[in-house]
């Protein structure tokens, strides 16, 4: 999980990534913050993917 989280940060601005940082602190909202990166994660894939494809095009 640690290693998710990482690459995850890795993919943000620095700004963004202390945030979130914080955000996956607080126990009580971990579960949305898990939720809201991996969404951000398979978005950020899903955009490098099409870009990708038109790129080879």
């Amino acid at each position: 999980m640690n290693s998710h989280h990482t690459t995850v940060l890795s993919m943000l601005p620095p700004w963004l990534g202390i945030a979130v940082g914080h955000i996956v602190d607080n126990a009580s909202i971990s579960n949305l913050a898990s939720i809201a990166s991996i969404a951000y994660c398979l978005v950020g894939v899903y955009v490098m993917l099409r870009r990708n494809s038109h790129g080879d095009d």
